[in-house]
């Protein structure tokens, strides 16, 4: 399901630029999965520890995976193989304790994720109603409860100024991490672990010294699109004007290039 985003000019621009700062570094997070492609001898993937990394250590790869294992010798002298070597990826991978504490520091993060869950209740009404999800699962279950199970982190919302449906919200949407990519992955099919539906949102690189009006920077953000290969289908969106609600635990998919240069996509999906 796609949703018109109705983020404020200000909030997109504001939070574009904190995410550019972290692009700009360069930094690399791991992910499992066919998301890093196909691993190869010289991987830059942090799974390889220096006991891995040895002149007679093996790499083979795996019959059924883009991954790799790796066979070498232990500290005793016994064989082993670690199995797990995926290609580290450009991106930015929030825990739930940095993604609380992000929030509670960033304005304009705060109001990206009050839409975003605003569209996400809409989205598990929908579905639910129309038996895309099963009836004996309670999909805002975390939701009810958060004023029992997190009664601090609703507290420090509302003293930074939100109501306490907003405040409800946001401590909901801080249950899970977040995953920003800074670089188009490769094709996959993934689920969220911790709920069916994936929340994604694209925005626009925004260099801090970025001089112009926040309504320019936004009309001239470029979109992105998301692309299923097997089914011949895309779907286009809008940076920071639309909120994608999916599950592709079983559709191979992937995004444009755009992401190598112009924009960055985001994807959580609460409990």
């Amino acid at each position: 399901m796609i949703f018109p985003s109705d983020i404020p000019n200000e909030a997109i621009v504001e939070f574009s630029k904190e995410e550019t700062k972290n692009i700009a570094t360069g930094m690399i997070n791991g992910r499992a999965g066919a998301a890093g492609g196909v691993v190869n001898s010289d991987t830059n993937s942090h799974s390889m520890s220096a006991c891995t990394q040895k002149s007679t250590s093996l790499m083979v790869g795996r019959p059924n995976s883009v991954g790799m294992s790796v066979l070498y010798q232990n500290g005793h002298g016994k064989a082993t193989e670690f199995k797990s070597i995926y290609n580290d990826l450009h991106m930015n991978r929030l825990s739930k304790q940095t993604k609380r504490e992000n929030a509670y520091d960033s304005v304009s993060m705060r109001q990206v994720l009050l839409r975003e869950m605003v569209t996400r209740i809409k989205t598990i009404v929908i579905v639910k109603s129309l038996g895309l999800l099963d009836d004996g699962e309670d999909n805002l279950k975390a939701l009810s409860n958060i004023l029992e199970d997190d009664t601090a982190t609703v507290e420090q919302f509302k003293k930074l100024g939100h109501s306490l449906f907003e405040s409800m919200l946001l401590a909901w949407s801080c249950t899970t991490g977040e995953m920003r990519n800074h670089e188009a992955i490769k094709a996959h099919k993934d689920g969220n672990k911790s709920h069916k539906i994936e929340t994604l949102t694209l925005f626009g690189r925004v260099w801090p010294g970025e001089i112009d009006s926040v309504h320019n920077t936004v009309k001239q953000m470029k979109g992105g699109a998301l692309i299923f290969p097997l089914d011949g289908v895309g779907v286009n969106y809008r940076s920071g004007r639309d909120i994608i609600h999916c599950n592709l635990k079983n559709t191979i998919h992937l995004p444009d290039d755009s992401r190598n240069l112009f924009n960055w996509s985001k994807v959580h999906g609460p409990a």
